[in-house]
């Protein structure tokens, strides 16, 4: 494991076009030269918002996705109410979260640069 996150900001609405572009750029930068063998790609995804288990958008937007990627993709989706059992929400969102604490997010730059200099340790 390589305790390795990437985390997207955007300033519009949260849209399955919008999950799906950030799958793509963190495959792009971040996972791909990392694993360049891969050959499909597991999705651990909560069940509200965009990325919702029933949205027939949210699927089609994953099979262009997946072509897009040329790779297969599994979607798991947490049961509603439970993401809070997703490793991610603990180890990363909670020290971003700590981070922001007391921040003017006033500009997305505030944002992004309050992000950037989040670090987490491995105990």
């Amino acid at each position: 494991m390589r305790n390795l996150g990437f985390l997207t900001l955007g300033t519009s609405r949260e849209t399955s076009a919008f999950v799906c572009d950030a799958i793509a750029l963190a495959w792009a930068q971040c996972c791909r030269p990392r694993y360049p063998d891969a050959t499909e790609l597991l999705l651990l995804c909560d069940c509200g918002g965009a990325n919702a288990a029933r949205p027939l958008r949210f699927q089609e937007d994953l099979l262009a996705l997946a072509g897009r990627l040329a790779m297969r993709l599994r979607v798991a989706h947490y049961p509603p109410y439970t993401s809070k059992w997703n490793p991610i929400e603990h180890r990363l969102f909670r020290q971003v979260e700590r981070r922001w604490h007391g921040v003017m997010l006033d500009f997305p730059e505030s944002a992004l640069r309050t992000v950037e200099q989040t670090r987490t340790q491995t105990r």
